[in-house]
Formats: C-alpha cells, structure tokens, sequence
C-alpha cells in the first residue's frame, strides 16, 4: 500500500476532497488529515492520523527492549564472578535478570516512543502554515489522480511512501523469498 502526501489550502478544502473521494471508491479508513493545530479536524468531521502512526511507538519499543535485553545481560554476565555465597547465578535467575531488564526497556521506550512525533509526520508538519492541510491518502487505486482532478480543490502532491511492510517490491511481484 502505498501513502501519498498532498497539501491543500484550508480545512475546508480538505473536508470537500475527502467528501469527493469518499464519492469514489475510498473509504474513512484510507484518508486522514494533518493540521498544524489537529484539535480542530474532528470538529470539521476530518480523520485523524492514529497515534501509533503519529507517533514512533513501535520503533521506540523495539530499540527499548534490545538495549534492556543488552542491559540486563552485561549484569548478569558481570554477576558470574561475584563469590557463590553472595548469589546463586542459575539459568532461570540469569534469565530472569535479562527479562526483566527487556521489559522494563520495553515500558521506557514506548513511554518515549510516545513523546516523539513519527519522522514521516515531522517533515510534513514542519511544511505547513497555519491555514494549511495535509491530507494522507493510503491508495494504489491508478483512480486517485482522476478522482483528486475532478474534486476541485487545488492539491499539491509532496510526496509518496510505500508501507514499510513491503519487502522491496518481492510480494508485489511475485517473486520468490527463498531460492
């Protein structure tokens, strides 16, 4: 799936573009908005990006948990050497010090993951006025330029994105994983 990125000049001409798209073979689900200010797009009946995609949760998670995981680790490896009658360092326990570990960096990265605003989502942002409107489009509908041409608002294309599911066009196209 691919996520084209255009920009118009009002929230009023981002509600008549989804309003023609919606006319048209997309539904709620595809089409979201960004506003510098994005209180206001629920009240002019726009989408909203989810916070998962405003945000770098996931990432932040998975980096939290490897270094916690490291973390955890390094301790319990540095624990080995200490004399036997200061701890028992069995499998379970060395096991245990690196879990614990893992999830605790995995609470700090999401807790962090949820104070910085996604990259694809800070470029954008930091390109629009005040007045001004994002709208996200999630199509490969070859439909959409037809569709973007015919709603009558003045949308500027900035740029486009493939999901970051896809694995270099190989499940597009048929092509074999493994050989």
């Amino acid at each position: 799936m691919k996520r084209s990125y255009y920009l118009v000049q009002t929230l009023d001409a981002a509600k008549q573009l989804q309003s023609s798209l919606l006319k048209g073979s997309f539904n709620e689900a595809q089409i979201h908005a960004l506003c510098k200010d994005d209180s206001q797009l629920a009240s002019m009946g726009l989408t909203e990006l989810p916070l998962t995609q405003r945000k770098d949760i996931y990432a932040d998670i998975e980096y939290g948990g490897l270094i916690g995981i490291l973390i955890g680790l390094l301790l319990a490896l540095f624990m080995i050497p200490l004399p036997a009658e200061t701890i028992d360092l069995t499998p379970v326990v060395f096991s245990s010090i690196s879990f614990a570990f893992g999830a605790v960096g995995v609470v700090a990265g999401g807790l962090i993951g949820m104070t910085r605003e996604n990259y694809h989502i800070s470029e954008i942002r930091a390109q629009i006025s005040d007045k001004q409107c994002v709208v996200l489009i999630d199509s490969e509908d070859p439909k959409l330029p037809q569709l973007l041409s015919n709603s009558g608002v003045e949308a500027k294309f900035l740029k486009e994105e493939s999901s970051e599911h896809e694995v270099d066009g190989a499940v597009t196209e048929g092509i074999p994983m493994t050989q």
